[in-house]
């Protein structure tokens, strides 16, 4: 059976802890143009971690939740959502310039957001989307 805990401690190779209500946290941000992914539990978060980033909240049974904070203050929220797939999009795009640009994403699947894919992409810079899903 599909879990989304597993699949995103396998991907960002992190294993956070369980908070007293049964969710686990991936926290993302952009460092230098580089992404960086904290897992410090949520007894320890303080204003200062949370200013800029993107909080991916899973439990195990599937429940997922997404937060972004910008400048300390919540900007973007997604509640509950049962997600029965995550897949990965990577993508090499050649630039007018002769440049080479990596597009990557993990595609979030849910049965509430039919024809929907809810898309959170990681490079070249972090992204939440809510794109419709192409068959």
């Amino acid at each position: 059976m599909f879990q989304v805990y597993e699949y995103l401690s396998q991907f960002f190779s992190q294993q956070p802890v369980f908070d007293e209500d049964g969710f686990a946290h991936f926290l993302l941000e952009e460092i230098d143009e580089e992404l960086d992914v904290d897992i410090t539990p949520i007894t320890q978060w303080n204003d200062d971690l949370l200013k800029n980033k993107l909080l991916l909240d899973c439990d195990w049974a599937n429940t997922f939740a997404l937060s972004w904070l910008q400048d300390g203050k919540e900007r973007l929220q997604v509640q509950h959502l049962h997600i029965r797939e995550v897949k990965f999009f990577h993508e090499t795009y050649e630039l007018t310039n002769g440049n080479h640009q990596d597009e990557a994403a993990l595609l979030f699947y849910s049965d509430e957001l039919p024809g929907r894919v809810l898309r959170v992409q990681l490079l070249p810079n972090l992204r939440v989307q809510l794109v419709i899903e192409f068959a």
